[in-house]
């Protein structure tokens, strides 16, 4: 299985879930490119993107129906019509759907000395993937319930 990713701190996220190898994991530039990445690729994949609300959709995006709607988690999972293929979304950044984990697992971003902001999460996790992973291990360990989903979803295919 191979999952497609947008950046560093997904990759991370990704290969702390699945315990997926290095190379199962493969970063792109963006959502687009993981879009149409997906389709290149003849193994079995699935693409994982932030939802991003207000910001332009590929137009490929379209391509893909609602299989699974875990919205009370900030998750989703679609499917393309023709093909299969299948992205997992995260709602609504995957910023922002960190800290709901950490706030329904009664973790506190400060006190990894992370901010308690998407925005400002978003600027120190790219550059500090250290603290991330401290973070991730912690609501792993704790058994958060969003990661266990995403988890399920990501094996369920």
């Amino acid at each position: 299985m191979k999952y497609l990713i947008e950046c560093k701190p997904d990759k991370l996220l990704i290969k702390l879930v699945t315990g997926a190898p290095k190379k199962s994991v493969i970063h792109t530039a963006n959502k687009t490119e993981v879009i149409k990445m997906l389709f290149k690729i003849p193994d079995d994949a699935i693409g994982i993107i932030d939802e991003d609300p207000g910001s332009s959709q590929p137009s490929h995006l379209k391509k893909f129906r609602l299989k699974q709607d875990l919205s009370d988690h900030g998750l989703a999972m679609l499917e393309e019509n023709d093909s299969g293929k299948k992205l997992v979304i995260i709602k609504p950044r995957l910023e922002e759907w960190l800290l709901r984990a950490g706030k329904e697992s009664a973790i506190s971003f400060k006190e990894y000395n992370l901010p308690e902001t998407g925005k400002d999460l978003h600027k120190v996790i790219n550059t500090n993937l250290e603290k991330l992973k401290l973070i991730l291990e912690k609501l792993f360990k704790v058994n958060c319930l969003r990661l266990l989903k995403l988890k399920e979803i990501l094996e369920c295919r």
